[in-house]
């Protein structure tokens, strides 16, 4: 959502940035500020905004923060902007409009997430997610059809740079979804994909698209007190990615639902740039 905001106000997927710090301060008080920083520190890098979402590097995305708060330093204009873009894609949950938003600080249910995404794939136009399409009686009589509400959330070349985006996951070297190819669902077909952790290991997360189906997987307790004690088994490309793939086997191997593998169709303003 954060990079998808950023996108909608001119950034290009090719953008570099350096994967360094950036200091929020408060505007209540000078002298306090916040610093985010990567599991792993920073690498002092230039790297596009591309490789940046792929690699889930937290700098470049509070980076994207500070741009969207253009003069306005503590980032509140910003957050402001991604807390709009997030309603436009279905978020309707409490969202602090703070800085560290661009790492996921406000809670989003998986309902809500699964909506959102699957506006990248529908050229831009949030869709509300249903669980009953309609209601038959015993001789097949529709007695009641669900409509699901739509509305546009952005443009179908916005949508179509964030599947590019989420596309690098598996395309960027030190992509957190390379763990994907070892599937057979990957074979013949573009896919983009999400992972998500949050702090103290306590919820790991993927979001993956393909050209007709989103998925969203969250793996995690109840209780924020259950966590892993590594990130090495806590992050989303181990606990919840794996159960992305296994489930993508088998939809593709059910003939019967009618999924079939391919590329994501793209607008035709942007196949007629290449």
């Amino acid at each position: 959502v954060v990079y998808a905001t950023a996108i909608n106000h001119g950034q290009h997927p090719c953008n570099v940035f350096t994967d360094g710090p950036v200091t929020f301060t408060n505007p209540a008080d000078p002298n306090q500020g916040w610093t985010p920083k990567n599991s792993d520190g920073y690498s002092f890098q230039k790297v596009t905004i591309r490789q940046a979402l792929a690699r889930s590097i937290n700098t470049i995305a509070a980076k994207m923060v500070e741009y969207l708060s253009a003069d306005d330093m503590t980032g509140v204009q910003g957050g402001e902007k991604i807390v709009e873009m997030a309603h436009k894609l279905g978020i309707k949950g409490p969202l602090d409009a703070v800085p560290a938003i661009c790492l996921g600080s406000s809670d989003v249910s998986i309902y809500e997430m699964v909506g959102a995404y699957s506006s990248f794939v529908n050229s831009g136009v949030w869709t509300e997610p249903i669980f009953i399409t309609k209601i038959e009686d015993r001789s097949g009589k529709v007695i009641h059809e669900f409509v699901p509400r739509k509305e546009e959330a952005m443009s179908e070349e916005t949508a179509y740079k964030m599947i590019y985006m989420l596309m690098g996951g598996l395309q960027e070297r030190g992509g957190t979804s390379l763990g994907l190819y070892k599937y057979d669902f990957i074979k013949d077909n573009q896919v983009g994909g999400k992972t998500g952790t949050t702090s103290n290991n306590s919820d790991a997360w993927y979001m993956g698209l393909t050209k007709d189906l989103v998925t969203g997987v969250w793996s995690g307790g109840d209780d924020r007190s259950i966590h892993f004690r590594q990130t090495a088994y806590g992050q989303g490309a181990r606990q919840a990615m794996p159960a992305y793939a296994y489930y993508m086997e088998y939809v593709y191997g059910d003939k019967s639902l009618g999924y079939e593998k391919g590329s994501f169709p793209k607008p035709e303003s942007i196949a007629s740039d290449e």
